[in-house]
């Protein structure tokens, strides 16, 4: 049995975890959003399966340079299964601009 108190820290990890994930990846801050990833995990945009920060950092650094995104996570709801589980869900709202900046 989790105490109320553990099953909140568990849920405001889990929501900073997406949060980590999307303002990093704006960022281009490519070395921590791979570290984000378990060695097993997969990430799969577009259809692509990448495995592990390895992967990620692949794909990552197959992004056009060009590409100014802005990924909006919301409206969080995490279970927390265990001590060491949770599954959630939340939404994001892509923004992308392909254009250089301005000098």
């Amino acid at each position: 049995m989790i105490l109320a108190r553990g099953r909140l820290a568990i849920e405001a990890e889990c929501r900073r975890l997406s949060v980590a994930f999307a303002i990093n990846l704006d960022l281009r801050n490519y070395e921590l959003v791979a570290g984000l990833f378990a060695p097993d995990a997969v990430y799969n945009p577009r259809g692509t399966a990448f495995v592990g920060p390895e992967g990620v950092m692949r794909y990552l650094l197959a992004r056009p340079a060009e590409r100014r995104t802005r990924h909006i996570v919301t409206n969080h709801l995490v279970d927390v299964l265990s001590a060491t589980a949770a599954e959630g869900i939340c939404f994001l709202t892509y923004y992308a601009h392909d254009a250089a900046l301005p000098d």
